[in-house]
């Protein structure tokens, strides 16, 4: 634009020299004239430069009120983001369903009263009686208690739906922002919306808790229920996923706020659907456990003998056989361990079935232990006794089945297939005469006596650095303790008890686990000798 406005001045200024120099030839007043007309020229020429700057001044003025407006905009939309994204971080990390103060309590049955009792009876397949629970009572009482516990279950939806029925104030105003534009996070004002109050949202986060409880629980127990309870968990995905959004932000704490209406149908939702679980569960009819029967026919392994195979299933016959002497003889005591099995016990089978069907019917005692703290002590002992009764059945059918076992691996030919060493048959001897005494201290009353050879024994087995000839020794004195335990009138069996004592006492000076032990019980042992 110079450039021709350059050339537009100079043209001016040629004819305003022109006009000059005819001004006199024009008339008496031409002059005059000529003088008022380029000043008038002159000034509106001005003027106009004047008009120009100021309109560019104008112009300036309003591109930087644009620019300060713009700029305070973004400020504005960056602190409103910064306090949007501030809130999300916040609301994710919230999870006050998860806190001790909401788990739900030890679940029990309904009716209170109708846990039912095992009833203990001798049992003479193995090579000496052992006392373990009726099987037709136990297979009973897993379904007596797992239905009670299934109506348990279903009272406490009744009462969570009734505890959570909105009422007209359970939820109340609250303002949220909205990511407009997510991409660019931009954020609108604050808008008006909802979110329960904050007994609405302990009650929610009460179920919710409850929820995830008796899922697990009856995940182990009874699959059939927890399916349907399963269903209800979308609840629980749906409130991580309004704590996660990137859409909605709302001030913590508390509850994500959402849009008008939203919370209400949530929560409404929740109280139809717990009143529909509990219908569903009454309706379910819990079939007793099924009973395993051990094969007519299989095969041992090739490095195994049945005299191994069948010594170690005898100790273990024997050691759960001892649990449920003292449990037949305090029923209403329930802080003792559960029976404990050895997974490997039937490794020694090639019928892979034989290993198949122990290991199933055992799965139903792990099942009860990993949830063994979210049932009250009465049912959970129950539950696992009545599962173990099943266990020791099916072990001591496949105790009495040995000898086919063995004739079928062909054991007992012109050359004998097994290289067994003798201590290792005599350790097994030993551990079936320690749980047979063990038994015989149980029926004395003196289930700490019982619970300290117990824990000696397992330190003996436990111990790495010994070998097969001192592991043996000392499983000897201790079969020689348990005798004195058992008959402590007799007073040689007492001297060789103590004596035992004193050999096992030295000789854990070399072992931590065996002197932890002997410590941990010394009041017990030397009250006894």
């Amino acid at each position: 634009m110079e450039r021709p406005l350059a050339g537009v001045r100079m043209w001016w200024g040629v004819l305003w020299f022109v006009g000059l120099l005819l001004s006199p030839q024009v008339g008496e007043y031409g002059d005059t004239v000529y003088f008022w007309g380029s000043a008038a020229v002159g000034g509106m020429y001005l003027w106009s430069k004047y008009e120009t700057k100021q309109q560019e001044a104008a112009q300036d003025e309003k591109r930087e009120k644009e620019a300060r407006r713009r700029d305070a905009d973004a400020l504005k939309m960056a602190q409103r983001g910064q306090k949007a994204r501030a809130w999300l971080g916040e609301l994710a990390k919230e999870h006050p369903e998860q806190d001790e103060s909401h788990r739900p309590p030890p679940a029990s049955v309904v009716p209170a009263d109708s846990l039912p009792r095992l009833l203990y009876v001798r049992d003479g397949r193995g090579p000496s009686s052992v006392l373990l629970p009726r099987l037709d009572v136990a297979t009973y009482a897993c379904a007596a208690a797992l239905s009670g516990l299934v109506r348990f279950v279903a009272a406490e939806a009744v009462e969570h739906a009734a505890a959570l029925s909105l009422p007209a104030h359970g939820c109340t105003q609250s303002r949220y922002r909205e990511a407009d534009e997510p991409q660019l996070g931009e954020w609108s004002d604050l808008r008006e919306g909802s979110r329960p109050l904050p007994e609405t949202a302990e009650r929610l986060y009460t179920v919710l808790a409850w929820l995830t409880g008796r899922t697990t629980v009856l995940a182990h127990l009874y699959p059939p229920a927890e399916k349907k309870l399963a269903r209800l968990n979308a609840y629980q995905r749906q409130l991580r996923e309004w704590r996660k959004s990137s859409r909605y932000a709302s001030k913590p704490p508390g509850p994500p706020t959402r849009p008008p209406g939203q919370w209400e149908k949530y929560l409404n939702g929740l109280c139809d659907d717990l009143r529909a679980l509990a219908a569903e569960l009454t309706t379910l009819s819990v079939p007793p456990p099924e009973r395993r029967p051990a094969l007519s026919h299989a095969i041992l392994r090739e490095d195994s003998a049945s005299e191994v195979v069948a010594a170690e299933i005898q100790a273990q016959i024997h050691t759960v056989a001892a649990c449920f002497a003292r449990q037949a003889a305090d029923p209403a005591q329930t802080a003792r361990p559960f029976p404990g099995f050895d997974l490997h016990l039937l490794d020694g089978f090639r019928t892979a079935e034989v290993r198949n069907r122990y290991l199933t019917a055992l799965q139903a005692c792990t099942d009860v232990e990993a949830v063994g703290d979210a049932l009250v002590p009465e049912l959970g002992h129950l539950l696992h006794y009545a599962h173990a009764a099943l266990v020791l059945d099916y072990l001591l059918e496949v105790h009495t089945r040995m000898p086919d076992y063995a004739r079928a691996s062909g054991e007992g030919g012109p050359e004998p297939r097994f290289n067994i060493s003798d201590s290792v048959v005599q350790i097994a001897n030993t551990l079936t005469n320690i749980n047979s005494t063990i038994a015989k201290v149980i029926e004395r009353r003196e289930p700490e006596q019982a619970e300290a050879l117990e824990a000696l024994t397992a330190a003996v087995q436990a111990e790495q650095n010994l070998s097969p000839e001192q592991r043996g020794t000392l499983l000897d004195h201790v079969a020689d303790m348990a005798e004195g335990m058992a008959a402590p009138g007799q007073g040689r069996n007492r001297s060789r008890g103590a004596a035992a004592l004193a050999a096992i006492t030295q000789a854990a000076a070399a072992s931590g686990q065996i002197a932890t032990v002997v410590r941990e019980w010394a009041d017990v042992f030397h009250r006894a000798f």
